[in-house]
């Protein structure tokens, strides 16, 4: 789960007043924070591309990570490309209208259809010589640039210990 708070999953972490046990990895959350830690990887970004699965999470979730990724480049003084993708078979496209941009790097939005296609995408920032910031270490394992999220093993684990 992303962010069970913005999906109306429950109230508060500390206290979901619901019978729901899980982990969540709070993307819209960390989003600026990609940013800003590509940023200052790359002191003279200006152009940067955002490849994003619109439907990967509730509305509200999706919304939220749309939301802090525009509030982060508009602090940043920064323009910002949206690259939907709606199944791996748009993945070209996409990669195609980022080039076509010639934007300065590309951070990927959380979903588990891009996580999926990690080795992919890590080969096209590779080809294409763009920085990128992706969610998780598995991207940087696959030889991308820089990842800031959760260890999603570790999440893995604890939701099986759960149980």
């Amino acid at each position: 789960m992303a962010d069970p708070i913005a999906d109306n999953l429950v109230t508060s972490l500390a206290r979901p007043s619901a019978n729901v046990t899980g982990t969540t990895f709070l993307a819209p959350k960390l989003v600026a924070k990609r940013l800003q830690l590509l940023r200052d990887a790359i002191p003279k970004l200006s152009r940067v591309a955002a490849l994003w699965h619109p439907h990967a999470y509730g509305a509200r979730t999706m919304d939220g990570i749309v939301r802090d990724i525009e509030e982060g480049v508009r602090i940043f003084g920064m323009t910002l490309q949206l690259a939907p993708v709606a199944d791996p078979d748009g993945l070209d496209d996409a990669f195609s209208a980022i080039v076509k941009e010639r934007v300065d790097a590309f951070i990927l939005l959380p979903s588990p259809m891009l996580f999926g296609q990690h080795k992919r995408i890590v080969a096209f920032a590779a080809n294409n010589r763009l920085p990128a910031m992706y969610q998780s270490r598995e991207f940087v394992d696959a030889g991308g640039l820089m990842s800031y999220g959760a260890n999603l093993n570790d999440l893995m684990q604890l939701s099986a210990s759960c149980g």
